[in-house]
Parts: structure tokens; C-alpha cells; sequence
């Protein structure tokens, strides 16, 4: 990646961040994407979910759990302030060393569908969650009070306590995503979904790459059946569904959000020349990358 790519990408500080955002006004944001997990939690109810969709409002006590690739922004109602909400970022080796065989703690990202990454927080477990959040913004903020020199072990032990907070903030969300939702009914389902959430990491971070089904397969020690297989089981969908759907995402983020050439998009975005990448474009959108560059502009307006 160029150096000028980076004032394209969504700025994440840290691979682990928290903040506690309380801002007295709105602002505008456009559609944007990225290889984290975001959590948000909110406090005011004047907050709204904004996909290519719909806009749906997030009710005050809410979770929204946002999937890496997941095209979106938090918008705010005018003249209705203040917002409040917790905002955590986090990427999947922050948590994946967490895992066990038996709990998967990114099981609540892969599994939500439609509104479920919605989690309206019932009173009796608000204040485990607000103690939670308000931990790991106490270790954030020291942590950003460290100087850049400091050569002690405490950056690394605030690291680490931050995550172990965020994988204690993960028990408590799955509990309450299976005590709506349900638990899976396949015994192998859990395995699996480890399988695919590391899957999907590696296309989240090598979509730009020549990709291929037997390449994928080949580095997970499965065959193309059994590749095919679990990401029907765990997703609904296949790897090639998938891939295609993070290379299209990517690709309107950076139609939305940079100055780039449909061409040099098509590069950036996986694809081996600009007339594949607009055919799939199409195919996914309904309609051309410079038609939908303009009806977003347009929309921003």
C-alpha cells in the first residue's frame, strides 16, 4: 500500500481502541468501511444506523455490533444532541487466541443477520456492561497519557488488560445474542465458525490479492467441498460470495471516499482488469461504479 493510500482508509488508531464519545452536536458522515469489529453502545436514543439500505434509529441501551466490510455510518438526529456512546474497534487477533474449542467469542459477529446486530441491553445487565466500558476507557486514557518513550512493561500490561476486558464484554454480548437468538443446533457449528471467522480474516486482509477457491482451501487444510460446505453451514453463503461481496464493498467505500480512477479501484480492489470489475460491479449493484460514485455524491449533498 502507498502512503497515499493511507489518507483513504477509515482512521482506526490502534488495533484495540476504545472511546467514550459525548458530543454536544451533530456532523455528517459518509458510507465507509473497515477490517475491524466495531461494538457501539449507545446512551442517548438520537442515534441512527445508516446502510445503503435503510436508516434505522438505535434505540437508547443498545449494542450494535458492526461486521468488518460492512458498508455503514452513524448518523445523528439535527438539533437533538448531545450523542452519547461508547465506540470499541477491534481486529480478530485481539480476541482469536481467546478462542476454545468449545466458544468461539466472535460467534456474535458471524452469526447476526438483518437487525440482529441490534441487542437491546436489559436493566439487569446494563451496569456489568457500563462497568465494563468504563474499565477499558480508564485503561485507553492511561495509556494515552504514557509518553511515546516510555520504556516500562505498562503499554504492553494495558494491552493486555484491554484485552481481557474486551473478551469479557464478548461473554457477556454472546450470552445475551443466544438467549434472543438461540444457540446452534449442529453440533459442529461451533468448530466451523471458527474456521470460517479466520477465513474471513484472511480475505478481509488479502482481497486485494490474486484470490482463488483452491488457494483458500489449500492454506485451511480443506478440500473445495469442505471449504464450500462450512461456509454454507455458518454464513448461508459461499467463499466466493464472500470474497466477491468484500472486493464490491471495498470498491464502494473507495468510489465514495477518494478521488481514485474506476480503474485503479478495480486494481485495488482484486480485480485483473476494469471490465470484469465493472461487469461484477453491475451484476452486484444495478448499476455502473461511475453511476453509483455519482448517486452517492449526490446523496451527501
Amino acid at each position: 500500500m502507498s502512503s497515499s493510500d493511507f489518507r483513504y482508509l477509515e482512521n482506526l488508531p490502534d488495533s484495540l481502541n476504545i472511546q467514550h464519545k459525548y458530543m454536544p452536536v451533530s456532523h455528517s458522515k459518509a458510507f465507509h468501511c473497515h477490517s475491524h469489529y466495531e461494538i457501539i453502545y449507545t446512551r442517548s436514543e438520537n442515534l441512527f444506523y445508516h446502510t445503503e439500505a435503510d436508516i434505522t434509529p438505535i434505540p437508547a441501551n443498545s449494542l450494535v455490533l458492526i461486521n468488518t466490510m460492512a458498508l455503514h455510518y452513524i448518523g445523528y438526529a439535527d438539533e437533538k444532541g448531545p450523542y452519547d456512546r461508547y465506540v470499541l474497534y477491534f481486529d480478530a487477533d485481539q480476541i482469536l487466541r481467546m478462542n476454545s474449542p468449545e466458544v468461539n467469542l466472535l460467534d456474535c459477529f458471524i452469526r447476526h443477520k438483518g437487525n440482529k446486530n441490534f441487542l437491546a441491553v436489559p436493566d439487569s445487565l446494563r451496569p456489568q456492561i457500563i462497568s465494563t466500558l468504563e474499565q477499558m476507557v480508564s485503561i485507553q486514557n492511561e495509556t494515552d497519557s504514557l509518553s511515546a518513550s516510555d520504556n516500562t512493561s505498562r503499554p504492553a500490561m494495558n494491552h493486555l488488560l484491554l484485552q481481557l476486558e474486551l473478551a469479557r464484554l464478548l461473554v457477556l454480548i454472546n450470552r445475551l445474542f443466544q438467549e434472543r437468538f438461540g444457540t446452534p443446533s449442529s453440533l459442529s457449528y461451533q468448530n466451523h465458525s471458527q474456521t470460517v471467522t479466520a477465513i474471513c480474516r484472511y480475505i478481509d486482509e488479502h482481497y486485494s490479492e490474486v484470490l482463488s477457491v483452491d488457494q483458500i482451501a489449500k492454506r485451511f487444510l480443506l478440500s473445495r467441498t469442505q471449504l464450500y460446505n462450512v461456509f454454507k453451514e455458518v454464513l448461508g453463503i459461499s467463499v466466493t460470495d464472500y470474497l466477491s461481496h468484500v472486493r464490491i464493498t471495498q470498491a464502494k467505500s473507495m468510489l465514495i471516499n477518494t478521488d481514485y480512477s474506476v480503474e485503479i479501484i478495480s486494481q485495488k480492489a482484486g480485480y485483473s482488469n476494469i471490465c470484469s470489475f465493472s461487469r461484477a460491479f453491475k451484476a452486484r449493484v444495478g448499476n455502473g461504479p461511475l453511476q453509483y460514485r455519482r448517486s452517492q455524491l449526490s446523496r451527501q449533498k
